[in-house]
C-alpha cells in the first residue's frame, strides 16, 4: 500500500481503537514517507479544518509510539507547532513545540532536521513581537541549511525573515530577503518566485506581491499583515500567510 494511500486511510478511521488496529496490521510499512504523509494533511488540513489536523497530529504521536522512531515524534511536534500557530494563534504553546522538536533532532544528531523544525518559530515569535529573537533563529537555522545545501527550506525560511523584518518595520532589510529567497529558489530549481516588490506606507509595512508556483501573497492594508490565497479557492483574507511560507 502507498504511504498516501496508508496515511489516508488511518484519517478516515473512526476512533483511537480503530487506529491502533490498523496500525497493528501495518507495522512493517510504517515508515518515513508514511509519516511524511501524515505531515503534509495536518499542514494542509489547518487552514481547512482545524480538527482534522489536529487528527493527523494525534496520528503522527501514534504512529511514533508504533515505530519507536523519535524523528516521527519530531514531525508530530513540528505538525502541532504549525497548527497551534498558523491556524489558532497559540504563538507561545506553538514556540515550545518547535523548541521541544528541536531537542528531539539535536539528540538525534540530525541537524538539519533541528533547523527545519524552527522554520515556523519565526512567524510565532513575529506573531508575539519578539522580532530579534526571531531573527536570531532564522540566522542560526539559515546557515545549517546553507552548509547543507537545503536551498528550498532555505528559501522559505529566508521569506519568514522578510516578514519578520517587515513587521518590524524595517523595508529595507525586508526587501534584502525577499530577494534572496528568490535567489535560492532558482537555485534549488524547486520553484518558481516571481513578481513585484510593494511598500506600503504605515507603522507595518506589508512587502511585496509574489507568486510562488499556484499560490499568490499580496499585501494587505498597512497595519493588517497579507492576504494569501490558493488560486482555486476564496481568499483567507487579512493576516493571513500561506502557510508553506511559515510553517515548519
Amino acid at each position: 500500500m502507498a504511504s498516501q494511500d496508508l496515511a489516508q486511510q488511518l484519517l478516515g478511521l473512526p476512533d483511537v481503537e480503530a487506529q491502533r488496529r490498523f496500525l497493528e496490521a501495518h507495522t512493517p510499512q510504517l515508515n518515513d514517507d508514511v509519516a511524511s504523509a501524515l505531515k503534509e494533511r495536518a499542514d494542509h488540513l489547518l487552514r481547512v479544518d482545524i480538527t482534522s489536523a489536529l487528527k493527523a497530529v494525534d496520528l503522527l504521536y501514534l504512529l511514533a509510539e508504533y515505530t519507536g522512531n523519535l524523528a516521527h515524534r519530531g514531525l508530530g511536534l513540528r505538525a502541532e507547532g504549525n497548527v497551534r500557530s498558523i491556524a489558532m494563534g497559540e504563538y507561545q504553546r506553538a514556540i515550545e513545540l518547535y523548541d521541544e522538536a528541536a531537542r528531539v533532532y539535536q539528540d538525534q544528531g540530525r541537524l538539519v532536521d533541528q533547523a527545519q523544525s524552527q522554520v515556523g518559530k519565526l512567524w510565532a515569535l513575529a506573531n508575539l513581537g519578539r522580532y530579534a529573537e526571531a531573527l536570531q533563529v532564522g540566522e542560526w537555522a539559515s546557515r545549517v541549511l546553507e552548509e547543507h545545501g537545503e536551498w528550498q527550506t532555505l528559501a522559505v525560511l529566508t521569506m519568514n525573515m522578510g516578514i519578520v523584518h517587515s513587521r518590524a518595520g524595517d523595508d529595507a532589510a525586508s526587501l534584502e530577503m525577499f530577494n534572496r529567497a528568490e535567489a535560492l529558489y532558482r537555485r534549488g530549481r524547486k520553484g518558481n518566485l516571481t513578481g513585484s516588490r510593494y511598500i506600503s506606507t504605515g507603522p507595518s509595512p506589508c512587502v511585496c506581491w509574489v507568486v510562488l508556483k499556484s499560490r499568490s501573497l499580496l499585501p494587505g492594508p498597512p497595519g493588517r499583515g497579507w492576504i494569501a490565497w490558493d488560486k482555486r479557492s476564496p481568499p483567507l483574507g487579512h493576516g493571513s500567510v500561506w502557510h508553506s511560507l511559515t510553517s515548519s
